[in-house]
């Protein structure tokens, strides 16, 4: 049985061993001149710049594309910080100090051309809280 199976094995190494020294002889005997050697290598090296320039002209397009949201997302932050001061100053110059809660979270509707009052998202406290013992 171990005869057959070490058999077995060294037919299997053989016929590794002789497909590695025919593609070593078809690596070797591909070029019959070193021209067509330096003709196929610089086919590739231009194969692989041309690659190189499409990525690299890809990331510089990814780079404009993200430089162009971060400028419109500054701008909306922009937007949204004048008018939270807007609001603010409004608040502060005009309203009572005791409406002046509910008047900040007062929101337009658009559609109704109308200020409303959104809910509270809060629940309302049934009773006292308690402070938990030690």
């Amino acid at each position: 049985m171990e005869i057959a199976e070490r058999k077995k094995r060294e037919v299997e190494m053989q016929q590794k061993i002789d497909l590695e020294e025919e593609t070593t002889t078809i690596v070797t005997n591909t070029f019959a001149t070193l021209q067509q050697e330096v003709d196929h290598k610089t086919a590739r090296l231009k194969k692989c710049l041309s690659k190189y320039a499409c990525l690299r002209e890809e990331a510089v397009e990814q780079r404009e594309a993200h430089d162009a949201e971060r400028r419109e997302h500054e701008a909306l932050q922009a937007a949204l910080i004048g008018e939270l001061r807007r609001r603010l100053l409004l608040a502060d110059s005009f309203v009572p100090e005791a409406g002046r809660a509910t008047v900040l979270r007062l929101r337009y509707n658009d559609d109704c051309d109308a200020w409303e009052l959104p809910e509270h998202a809060a629940e309302p406290l049934r009773a006292r809280p308690l402070a938990h013992p030690a």
